[in-house]
């Protein structure tokens, strides 16, 4: 069963959160995070954040957000679903109130469902792609300082 992860609070997917966080709501998990969150990624000031899952990105696009999300700016991977298709990967920019500028906010759904999916290795593939000039960047300044 996928996990939902609340930054914090986890829990084995949104229909159980609320059983298994105490009767504490999605929306009040959220609340309380924003003050760390909003901490972390000013301080970090990332180029790209990684979500695991849509609904994570849809979650911080709602409580960030400062533009709407447009279209992926690279071809959605879907993957057979039953019925409907699912959306495997998505790539957006996302403007928010936590940063000076526009963030790509890469999608990925989450492993514990799709992992195993060729459509799943493809957009690992393309993420690492697109990633790659930053690691480029860490591996030119070297290792860490040790004190």
């Amino acid at each position: 069963m996928p996990k939902t992860n609340m930054v914090f609070r986890r829990s084995q997917g949104m229909a159980k959160f609320r059983k298994q966080q105490g009767g504490m709501s999605m929306a009040r998990a959220l609340q309380e995070s924003i003050p760390v969150v909003a901490q972390i990624v000013g301080r970090v000031s990332p180029e790209v954040i990684i979500f695991a899952g849509h609904d994570a990105l849809a979650m911080f696009h709602k409580t960030f957000g400062t533009a709407p999300l447009g279209p992926s700016l690279v071809a959605p991977v879907t993957t057979p679903n039953g019925r409907y298709s699912a959306l495997v990967y998505a790539v957006k920019e996302i403007q928010c109130s936590i940063l000076p500028r526009p963030v790509l906010a890469c999608a990925l759904a989450h492993p514990s469902k799709y992992a195993r999916r060729a459509e799943f290795l493809t957009a690992e593939q393309d993420m690492k792609v697109r990633l790659s000039h930053i690691g480029a960047r860490l591996i030119e300044m070297g290792p860490p300082i040790v004190r």
